[in-house]
């Protein structure tokens, strides 16, 4: 049974919520503190440039880089730069920088003998320390002077203990454990694997190890190896952004020459089995003619800047004018969340099998992030990922901190953030020091790329947002791999929760227990997933918000996909459940945010989580939060029932008793475009 409700009216409402939610959530920001790597707190709305700590935004080496698009941190074997103990301490890895003046390259650390670097120097152009990539046409290198745009790393680290019959093993620790024969490895032993595009060659996955006899004055830690080129992306497609999945079971990769198509490798480093079957003795990483790759979907974007796979394992792409995602709140064991979307959408029977007979586009258009749509951020040049944590710099001179986690009933992904630091100029971009336990940021003060003018400013990691308790010179540590090993300090260990439980894909971790810590004060919260409703004839699967899911097979209502933009997710005829307040019973906590609280019951000077409830016929979530009553606040989002031809409009609002509620409208044109507007309801 079609809705009766008028799709005008209806499309009015999805920029209310991320209007409404966005300055809800960045009101908390200001009562968020952190305790930070190096022993001190994260300032009260983040760090301010030209307030102490952070003096000037060039505080690390100044002068020295170039449009800088990143950097990566490398775990390595080496103690001392050049194996030289007259030179400063290595921290056990090493940065490799995406300098656009010269190329990427592994940065010499510069300071005192015995202690850690206090600036990087770009060293001499060599084959070991820095990436050229060759300029590829007709199949044939043509030319060498390619320069990496922007990349991501992964270390497939191998324990023995974890393989079959044991049931916790991971495809990531599968693919170590293949890699390595099942000889035990850890990030600084095992081999390292740099993803990166050039625009005049295509996607390249390039191997570093450890430099098999280091001398006092030679190299140190790992060198650049062996290249290997995805031959299946067709030539031409000037791609610039690659990424691989925590787990290293994809890759993918974009261009930012407006050129909206998502290509993706299945196993870039070769199949390791079925991680519930003994290793391969044979293996030995695949070449990459042999990889099957195929264009898998768009990212919905006018231009994508940046590439990443988050901490929950989903791929998000940034830039003009959003970050997008598969699904507005990704994740879950929905045919449209990713990887499902990849062969689910299209009739394959495995995703072996889409690669396999070519089965296209799959996962159809990326969505506007909820999560990062509510926290404002636009045009991002850089997404990055560490941990639990994600950091992004929208336009504007700031960094936005996420903690990202999985919601343990649908598998969706949820989102908290804060402000990090405000008073940057233009953010090219970011970066994580494993030796120095230090958010990179790089930032262009001149807006020209000029040589030698960009301008680092380094900052402590304060990574606490999820109840851990950061020990001064150390930070987190991921289990099951794809992570970064820090050294010289503690780790991160969840207060109240009781240890990390690691996910099978591996290479990040989620608390046990995201319990509160009653000296952490609120921040943001936004949670998505709904559970999917049923008719006798069919069953859809749910809509994230802004109501841009994909529907499943069935014929249960609205259950026919839209042919621009994804399926409409519809939900069963009255199976919807009226809105209802919140459970009773969660205590009105007193203190600095009193009222404000988390619908889980949780101290509300700890992290904020909202509670989901439905209140739709179309089957989207209310944010809701516990005040005492009376008043009770709410949101309330819907979406228009039938697919639009000329774009799609999502709407929501945000009712306060007592004040007429805000209004903000979300377009997509046809042109891929997005606007935002919001003003008050009249």
């Amino acid at each position: 049974m079609r809705s009766t409700i008028n799709p005008l009216q209806t499309n009015r409402r999805l920029k209310r919520i991320l209007a409404s939610t966005a300055a809800l959530t960045l009101l908390m920001h200001d009562f968020a503190w952190a305790v930070c790597s190096d022993g001190n707190s994260l300032p009260a709305g983040g760090f301010v440039v030209g307030v102490p700590p952070v003096q000037s935004a060039s505080n690390w080496s100044p002068n020295v880089f170039t449009g800088t698009t990143g950097s990566l941190w490398i775990p390595d074997t080496s103690t001392n730069e050049h194996n030289d103990p007259t030179l400063p301490l290595t921290g056990g890895g090493h940065n490799w920088v995406f300098d656009q003046g010269s190329t990427l390259c592994k940065v010499m650390d510069v300071g005192p003998a015995g202690q850690l670097a206090t600036s990087w120097q770009i060293p001499p152009n060599n084959p070991t320390d820095c990436v050229i990539l060759p300029v590829i046409k007709n199949g044939q290198v043509t030319n060498l002077g390619d320069i990496p745009y922007q990349g991501d790393a992964i270390t497939p680290t191998c324990d023995p203990t974890l393989l079959s019959p044991n049931p916790n093993n991971t495809y990531f620790n599968q693919l170590g454990c293949s890699i390595s024969h099942g000889v035990a490895t850890t990030p600084a032993t095992a081999t390292s694997f740099l993803f990166v595009a050039g625009i005049k060659g295509g996607m390249f996955s390039i191997s570093l190890d450890n430099v098999s006899n280091p001398s006092v004055g030679g190299e140190a830690g790992k060198t650049v190896g062996v290249q290997n080129y995805y031959a299946q992306i067709p030539e031409g497609s000037l791609l610039t952004n690659a990424a691989v999945s925590k787990d290293g079971q994809f890759a993918i990769v974009t261009s930012l020459r407006r050129d909206i198509r998502v290509w993706a490798c299945l196993n870039p480093l070769g199949d390791p089995g079925d991680p519930s079957l003994p290793i391969d003795p044979n293996f030995s990483i695949a070449p990459g003619n042999a990889v099957s790759c195929m264009q898998i979907g768009f990212n919905n974007l006018q231009t994508d800047l940046t590439t990443a796979f988050g901490p929950d394992n989903q791929p998000y792409f940034g830039g003009q004018r959003v970050v997008t995602s598969y699904d507005a709140v990704p994740g879950g064991n929905f045919p449209s969340a990713w990887p499902n979307c990849i062969w689910q959408t299209v009739g394959g029977a495995s995703l072996a099998d889409a690669f396999a007979n070519g089965l296209l586009d799959g996962c159809g258009d990326a969505q506007p992030n909820f999560g990062f749509s509510s926290a404002l951020i636009t045009q991002p040049p850089a997404i990055i990922s560490h941990g639990n944590y994600m950091y992004v710099g929208p336009v504007g001179g700031n960094v936005i901190q996420f903690a990202v986690t999985i919601n343990p009933f649908d598998g969706t992904s949820k989102y908290q953030f804060r402000t990090y630091i405000t008073g940057l100029s233009i953010l090219t971009g970011l970066g994580i020091a494993g030796d120095l336990q230090s958010l990179m940021i790089y930032t262009d003060p001149t807006t020209l790329g000029l040589a030698a003018q960009e301008v680092v400013t380094k900052l402590p990691l304060c990574e606490d947002m999820l109840g851990e308790t950061t020990v001064a010179g150390g930070g987190t540590t991921p289990t099951g791999g794809g992570g970064t090993t820090p050294t010289g300090g503690g780790g991160t260990t969840p207060t109240n929760g009781g240890g990390t439980t690691t996910p099978t894909t591996g290479g990040f971790t989620t608390p046990a227990t995201t319990a509160a810590a009653a000296s952490a004060p609120i921040t943001g919260a936004i949670v998505g997933g709904v559970p999917a409703a049923s008719s006798a004839t069919g069953s859809t699967a749910p809509s994230a918000v802004g109501g841009l899911g994909t529907a499943s097979a069935g014929t249960g209502a609205g259950g026919t996909p839209s042919s621009g933009a994804r399926g409409s997710g519809g939900t069963a005829a009255n199976s919807t459940p009226a809105a209802v307040p919140n459970p009773p019973g969660i205590p009105v906590p007193s203190g600095p945010t009193a009222n404000m609280f988390a619908a889980g019951g949780q101290d509300p000077n700890g992290p904020m989580v909202a509670k989901v409830t439905l209140v739709t016929t179309f089957g989207l979530p209310r944010i809701a939060f516990d005040p005492p009553p009376p008043p009770t606040t709410s949101f309330i989002a819907s979406r228009g029932p039938a697919p639009v031809t000329t774009g799609i409009g999502a709407n929501a609002s945000a009712e306060i008793p007592g004040k007429p509620p805000a209004s903000a409208r979300v377009r997509r044109n046809r042109n891929q475009s997005f606007s935002m507007m919001a003003n008050p309801t009249r």
